[in-house]
């Protein structure tokens, strides 16, 4: 790769400067066909007259070589969309070894390595074997806590932490998991405050839409956390009827009253799914249905509306410029989203459903899905 980009590049520079390449050959001490050679990606200078071309020509070594340590915001997209492709259409360790080539690439380029380890960490379950997914686990835990030793740009050390608490989480280490959680937790607190202080600040100011626009991104975050605590508590309260239908009617009103399934329908599929598990666990048949139709307008949603996932709409007016500026991505391809979709469907909690109305005709529709 570096090869076709120096031979190139002193083609070029040769031609910006105007001369022939017998003169580049007698001022680094080499034949005229040696520097043909490189011009042609034939062969490469050696090490040491890569600093005399460089003084030479007015460049840096790495301009010569045609290196960027950094990537630019619509690099970093550019390049995640390219490796989900190869997660989608390509063997698991074809697309891991091309990811794996650029880590080395841009090992310093923080930004671009946390969206490495969130795209490892979405398509690690299609590794063959428990092993390989569990050495793929690691080299998450391994480059996400590279990038928190290293990087000190605040955003991207935060998410980090998380994907690293994720990541050990899925590999049993738990204590781990809750040191970076309470350390963050300290650390959301202190965000959450410094929030209402800035707007009032900017209140203050004059700058009245900057106001809206942080109080709306403050209300966003809320309310997608409120509906995955909602999710959560489901998980862990399916024991006690009064507080599994409380919980349900509490987060279908907040789904209702913000259009959730359409606003964030990975959210929203995310409560419906869990609903339907508990409404299996306490024989609750006919709900249960009910809440994976909703599932599955979601994730439709998910594949075939022109937005991505995560958008504004009629009162979060000020949500796409902020999802814009996070550099928000899409996770899997469309393939994946069916192939994890009809997998979660045949969980066996919902061997119960057999034979309920509604239920054979989803999963009817999900085998056309899958075609």
């Amino acid at each position: 790769m570096y090869n076709d980009r120096l031979a190139e590049n002193i083609s070029l520079l040769r031609h910006k400067k105007g001369i022939t390449q017998e003169k580049l050959a007698d001022f680094v001490g080499v034949t005229k066909a040696s520097v043909s050679k490189w011009e042609k990606g034939i062969s490469m200078p050696d090490i040491v007259v890569l600093p005399q071309l460089a003084t030479y020509f007015g460049v840096t070594i790495d301009d010569l070589m045609g290196y960027e340590p950094q990537l630019n915001r619509a690099q970093v997209i550019q390049l995640h969309g390219e490796l989900r492709e190869d997660f989608a259409v390509k063997p698991f360790k074809e697309a891991m070894d091309n990811s794996l080539k650029l880590v080395k690439q841009y090992y310093n380029c923080y930004p671009f390595l946390f969206q490495i380890c969130c795209l490892w960490l979405n398509h690690y379950d299609m590794a063959g074997t428990s092993e390989e997914q569990q050495e793929v686990l690691n080299k998450i835990n391994e480059l996400s806590i590279h990038i928190i030793e290293n990087c000190d740009d605040v955003k991207t050390l935060s998410e980090t932490k998380m994907v690293n608490a994720i990541t050990n989480l899925l590999l049993g280490n738990a204590n781990e998991v809750i040191d970076t959680i309470l350390e963050l937790n300290t650390e959301y607190r202190t965000v959450s405050q410094s929030d209402g202080i800035l707007v009032q600040a900017y209140q203050m100011a004059g700058q009245n839409e900057n106001a809206k626009y942080y109080t709306q991104v403050s209300m966003y975050n809320n309310l997608l956390d409120l509906i995955s605590g909602l999710t959560r508590y489901l998980s862990v309260s399916h024991s006690d009827k009064n507080v599994y239908e409380d919980t349900i009617l509490k987060g279908l009103e907040i789904i209702k009253t913000f259009s959730l399934d359409k606003l964030h329908p990975n959210s929203a599929a995310n409560f419906y799914y869990q609903a339907a598990i508990t409404c299996c666990m306490l024989s609750k048949l006919k709900e249960a249905v009910e809440m994976l139709m909703n599932y599955k307008k979601c994730v439709d949603r998910i594949l075939f509306e022109d937005k991505i996932m995560i958008h504004g709409d009629e009162f979060f007016t000020e949500i796409d410029t902020w999802l814009e500026e996070m550099n928000v991505t899409k996770p899997r391809e469309e393939k994946l989203v069916i192939q994890t979709f009809v997998q979660s469907i045949n969980n066996p909690a919902f061997s119960v459903l057999e034979g309920v109305e509604g239920f054979d005709g989803l999963k009817k529709e999900i085998e056309v899905m899958k075609k």
